[in-house]
């Protein structure tokens, strides 16, 4: 039967070889008429798909794939040719990719430069460099085209290809960073931040993994660490990209720029490095820049107090807790939440080193105490807010006193309690009555008439009798 009708494989061996290609990888001259520019634009598209097939099975000549660039690049300047050709060309640098030459990947990219940022010119670019990884060809140029698509694609508010060029700006830095000119990666890093601090951004996280990719294998331009500083401190007072955000600033507390970076953050706090305006010279439309700094604030209290005294210290920027305290100082006046979180670091310190703290520290915080009772006597914000927060850490410090661990003169701390004594335990306004008492002998200096003072201030009758029966003790 086989001799009759012949074999199967003898019928697959006998069939026409495909018109379009050469064994050789040779395009036929039927194709090369099909595709030239004097055929018909119908026939042009017709072979040019034909082709799109071939490419996939087929490892063409190099000459024929500059052929195919040569006579069908017109069709890119036709809207209505430009879609198809565009598939076959990235076909072409997909499946040939290892034929093409230097010079045809740079002309490639050239194309690619003229058309802008869209979709398919977006996936031609991908394809040429492998995804950031390899740009053999145009080296010198790509960083201009990323930077320029990055800052073009962060700043227009729902552009459609703002993931794909965020994810190919991150995999350049990660494989090709030392072709980045610093001027680049100024423009990269400035629209990744201002894009970062938008609210519920859906880029938000992607912006912090080119953000990573800098620190990582990049060089941060120094003139961008204050923006860079800023969005993280920004970040991390969201839950959600908070352990991201966090981990970026320990990493930059722990480079070579850790000492500037601890500046920036101060600078935060005492509102020079931001661009804060004097209270009182608010404008309707600055809320938002408002809200933002608010939070900007917040996420710069955590970062000092986590890498200085947190779970996460950083040892190479670690410094004496004065010199945080002074700051924490100014940035709890701007608002009551900010004034909590002082708080909040502040009872962490001292639940943690308040035996070890030096004299210089508890005087900063002895005044910064001052000042939140202060704001709670002004603002029923403040109290409502802090009050709590605020007894709860004298408690603590009285009870270092008595335990003698207190590193700074008692008088500080007494003054203090005295201070807001209408609103402090009776243990702790006997303790005090106690200790002013102590302190009045016949040697003080008109020690009657401030006796008479400590007796006549709490042995009124608006005074709670634990107090009123001390004082009155002081006098029998």
């Amino acid at each position: 039967m086989t001799r009759i009708f012949g074999s199967s494989r003898d019928k697959e061996i006998a069939r026409p070889l495909n018109p379009i290609v050469t064994l050789e990888g040779s395009i036929t001259q039927s194709a090369w008429a099909g595709i030239s520019r004097s055929s018909p634009m119908k026939t042009r598209i017709k072979t040019l798909l034909q082709l799109q097939d071939v490419l996939k099975s087929r490892t063409l000549q190099v000459s024929s794939l500059e052929g195919i660039w040569l006579d069908c690049n017109d069709m890119l300047n036709d809207p209505d040719t430009k879609t198809p050709t565009l598939r076959v060309l990235i076909e072409m640098t997909e499946t040939q990719y290892t034929q093409l030459g230097l010079a045809l990947k740079h002309t490639f990219f050239t194309a690619i430069q003229g058309m802008g940022c869209e979709e398919l010119s977006l996936k031609w670019l991908n394809v040429l460099s492998e995804y950031g990884k390899t740009i053999t060809g145009f080296e010198k140029d790509i960083d201009v085209l990323v930077a320029k698509w990055t800052e073009e694609t962060l700043f227009a508010k729902d552009h459609p290809q703002a993931l794909l060029v965020l994810q190919l700006a991150q995999h350049l830095i990660q494989h090709n960073s030392a072709f980045i000119g610093e001027e680049n990666m100024k423009a990269i890093v400035h629209a990744v931040c201002v894009r970062a601090c938008k609210t519920m951004d859906p880029l938000i996280s992607h912006c912090l993994d080119v953000l990573d990719n800098v620190l990582k294998y990049g060089d941060l331009p120094p003139s961008e660490l204050m923006a860079v500083v800023a969005t993280l401190c920004v970040l991390v007072c969201e839950s959600r990209f908070r352990e991201q955000a966090w981990s970026l600033a320990r990493a930059l507390l722990t480079s070579q720029m850790g000492q500037r970076t601890r500046k920036a953050l101060l600078s935060i706090l005492n509102g020079t490095g931001t661009g804060q305006r004097p209270h009182g010279e608010r404008r309707a439309n600055d809320e938002p820049n408002e809200k933002k700094m608010k939070r900007m604030l917040r996420g710069a209290i955590f970062c000092l107090a986590n890498a200085n005294w947190g779970t996460a210290q950083v040892d190479a920027v670690r410094c004496s807790p004065a010199s945080i305290i002074e700051p924490m100082r100014t940035a709890i006046q701007v608002d009551e939440t900010i004034c909590y979180d002082v708080l909040f670091d502040i009872r962490r310190l001292i639940q943690k080193y308040g035996r070890d703290l030096q004299h210089m520290t508890w005087i900063k915080l002895v005044e910064l105490f001052e000042t939140v009772i202060d704001l709670c006597e002004q603002r029923s914000e403040y109290a409502k807010t802090c009050e709590n927060s605020l007894h709860q850490i004298l408690l603590l410090t009285e009870q270092l006193y008595s335990d003698g661990h207190f590193g700074a003169p008692p008088d500080l701390l007494y003054d203090l309690i005295e201070k807001c004594a209408d609103r402090r335990p009776d243990t702790s306004v006997v303790k005090l009555i106690q200790y002013r008492s102590m302190n009045l002998t016949p040697l003080t200096p008109n020690w009657i008439p401030s006796m008479l003072q400590l007796v006549r201030r709490y042995s009124h009758e608006s005074q709670r009798p634990e107090r009123r029966s001390k004082v009155c003790r002081l006098v029998l």
